[in-house]
């Protein structure tokens, strides 16, 4: 069964209105300089670190930060706040447990 424009129009808006609500979620929660545990390309082991921009949509597809001392921006999936030490160690082992380590 194809899909209409209209239908692809449809998801397309809804995936935009979902990807706005995360960014509007986190936003709410979490203000610029939110201390977070992110999980690095090419790398294991979480490090700490935090937001220097409000999450945003990436040209219209990722729910994306951008962090200091780290290039670029990464996505949302990939960073956990931790604004204290025990929010730290949970949020590394979420990271570690939800994201694949990597393996080249």
């Amino acid at each position: 069964m194809a899909i209409t424009k209209r239908a692809r129009r449809i998801q397309a808006e809804k995936m935009q209105q979902e990807m706005q609500r995360t960014c509007d979620e986190w936003n709410s929660e979490h203000p610029v300089g939110t201390p977070v545990m992110v999980k690095l390309d090419g790398q294991d082991t979480p490090v700490e670190t935090v937001t220097r921009s409000k999450a945003q949509i990436l040209s219209g597809h990722s729910v994306v930060i951008w962090l200091e001392g780290v290039s670029g921006c990464y996505l949302l999936t990939h960073v956990r706040a931790a604004p204290t030490p025990e929010a730290k160690e949970d949020a590394a082992d979420d990271l570690v447990r939800t994201l694949a380590p990597y393996r080249p």
